[in-house]
């Protein structure tokens, strides 16, 4: 924590979700970043996703960036 915030300790942090759904059907998950903190820039730096990611497993979406 930084100044109240949650900040990554890695020049390559790595992004994960559990993903579920009520009736047990795979699922799209999708990530972004878009900073709040103007010193990070503004608007979208980076989204990502990941399709029919069975449900109750984490997804691990990849960017060349992270």
């Amino acid at each position: 924590m930084v100044d109240g915030l949650t900040a990554a300790t890695s020049l390559t942090p790595a992004l994960r979700a559990t993903v579920t759904d009520p009736a047990a059907q795979p699922v799209r998950a999708e990530f972004e970043h878009d900073p709040a903190v103007t010193g990070q820039g503004t608007g979208q730096i980076w989204t990502g996703s990941a399709g029919n990611v069975p449900a109750g497993m984490v997804c691990v979406p990849s960017h060349p960036g992270l």
